[in-house]
């Protein structure tokens, strides 16, 4: 009978624990995050970095990238998504390898490119996202971020 009693009150202290963690309205995959410190801008003078319309989803989008300044612009094709949570970014740590092709667009030019993150992320749930790339402006190097929103 006290084994039964144990049995049961354990067995009521792990749902009030699941039923916990399942009111946590950030439903979030197994991601490891870490707090992003770098200095990261939306935009600069020199490009313009953002979503083609209506080509957001859950699983990707399509991403257009212009040359806005007088300056030769380089890039490759890694990227990365960061998470915002209680008023900070957060790195989304993956660990893939990219292949090394080097873009380079004139002033003016335009690049348009498809981002399907649902092998290195996952289909990502509701909450507000930024892709992060890096490019290089005369050999000087910064990373731009483009947010948006899943809903």
């Amino acid at each position: 009978m006290k084994t039964l009693l144990k049995v049961l009150i354990a067995a009521g202290i792990l749902l009030l624990f699941l039923a916990a963690c399942a009111s946590n309205n950030t439903m979030l995959p197994h991601w490891e995050l870490t707090e992003d410190t770098l200095v990261t801008s939306d935009n600069s003078d020199e490009l313009l970095f953002e979503i083609v319309d209506d080509t957001l989803t859950p699983s990707g989008a399509t991403f257009i990238i212009k040359n806005t300044g007088d300056k030769e612009i380089t890039f490759g094709q890694m990227y990365s998504v960061q998470i915002y949570i209680k008023n900070k970014w957060h790195k989304i740590e993956i660990y893939t390898d990219w292949t090394l092709e080097l873009f380079t667009l004139q002033p003016d030019e335009t690049y348009s490119f498809d981002a399907d993150w649902t092998q290195l992320y996952g289909s990502l749930p509701n909450g507000k996202y930024r892709l992060i790339k890096e490019f290089s402006v005369s050999h000087f190097p910064m990373q731009v971020a483009c947010g948006f929103t899943i809903s």
